[in-house]
């Protein structure tokens, strides 16, 4: 349930990419991989008691879902808003959406091997 919330409110943010920085999204993009460093130390049960608490997991699950549907949303809204020539629209589109749907399948892939 709280993985639903962090995205949704992630993909509702991230459709605002105008009011934000186009940097700060690539930024913020590179630094939601600090994620994976805390669930491999809760995954080796490494880091102590504050890494193990639920809330702390709770609270990392929350950020990675955020990040991972404001990070998707505002760079499909980017990559159709730096197109130009209005002919490659549908192209960028296409584009857009192979990328998304290849992402999802491999991400389900990889989760099954885990």
């Amino acid at each position: 349930m709280i993985t639903c919330i962090g995205d949704l409110i992630g993909k509702y943010t991230g459709g605002l990419p105008k009011r934000i920085n186009e940097k700060c999204i690539y930024l913020f993009v590179l630094l939601r991989f600090i994620h994976y460093i805390f669930f491999f130390l809760l995954k080796n049960k490494i880091g102590g008691s504050f890494i193990e608490n639920d809330y702390f997991t709770w609270v990392n699950l929350f950020l990675f879902m955020f990040s991972n549907g404001f990070a998707t949303t505002a760079l499909m809204v980017l990559g159709v808003l730096k197109v130009k020539d209005l002919r490659l629209l549908n192209s960028a589109n296409f584009i857009n959406g192979f990328s998304i749907t290849l992402g999802i399948a491999i991400g389900s892939t990889i989760a099954l091997a885990l």
